[in-house]
């Protein structure tokens, strides 16, 4: 509570009144002696002693460091203990492929659009393909089915719905 002398400065009150106090020490303590805690001390703002030596390195967890990064293109050197693993054999790739069908509106201007959202979201090349009175928005190439899998998913993910794989015939080379 703030009183004012008669000098006219205000001298603030920051403390409980001994009239406070015996209140505050009617009420029970709903904690035992054995879950209270110490009061806290108090903290200095002047540097402590030893703060210039690494506390990261004096602790008994140490801090996980993670491995560096190889830069791109840029292959481990061989173990010379460990040979590497035997080059697995290359099986003829079949002549099926996989496109991802994102939407197919009867308007053109909705297809453009789709093309536009899809090429976005999913950052690969949409064409539109003309095709039973619809505008198809298609994945540009033809995919493995792995990939092809995955980025459907990714589709629906984006928000895309009735996303499904169509099946074609691979281009010959």
């Amino acid at each position: 509570m703030n009183s004012a002398p008669a000098g006219g400065r205000a001298v603030l009150d920051s403390l409980p009144s001994r009239d406070a106090l015996l209140v505050l020490g009617n009420i029970p303590e709903p904690l035992t002696g054995a879950q209270t805690l110490p009061p806290a001390r108090p903290q200095s703002s002047a540097l402590a002693p030893d703060s210039g030596r690494d506390s990261l390195r004096d602790t008994a967890d140490p801090v996980p460091v993670p491995v560096s990064t190889r830069p791109l293109g840029v292959t481990p050197a061989p173990d010379p203990v460990t040979p590497p693993p035997p080059a697995a054999p290359i099986a003829a790739e079949p002549d099926t492929c996989w496109r991802i069908q994102v939407a197919a509106p009867l308007e053109r201007a909705k297809a453009v659009s789709m093309q536009a959202a899809a090429r976005s979201l999913l950052l690969v090349p949409m064409v539109i393909v003309q095709d039973a009175g619809r505008y198809k928005v298609r994945t540009e190439q033809c995919l493995p089915r792995g990939a092809a899998d995955a980025l459907r998913d990714r589709a629906v993910a984006s928000g895309f719905s009735g996303v499904f794989l169509v099946r074609e015939q691979r281009p010959q080379r």
